[in-house]
């Protein structure tokens, strides 16, 4: 997750239209580019569980079904 864009494993999603934004969720329309196609899905992302949980959900015919949950990986050292 970057600045203005979110990488996948095989594709890159950079921000478009932001449709709401608070301290801890975007909503907006994302460009996504990968495997040689380029397609556009509205999108939240949500922090959960002080910052260390993100949620994601699309929406749209073609996204993927309910929300998907990313847990932060721990820093090795700490």
């Amino acid at each position: 997750v970057g600045q203005g864009s979110v990488k996948f494993f095989e594709s890159v999603a950079e921000i478009g239209k932001v449709k709401n934004i608070d301290r801890a969720s975007l909503s907006a329309t994302f460009d996504y580019e990968g495997e040689g196609m380029a397609w556009q899905r509205d999108a939240k992302f949500e922090l959960a569980d002080g910052g260390k949980t993100l949620i994601l959900t699309e929406f749209g015919e073609d996204a993927p079904q309910g929300p998907r949950r990313y847990s932060r990986c721990e820093e090795s050292g700490r």
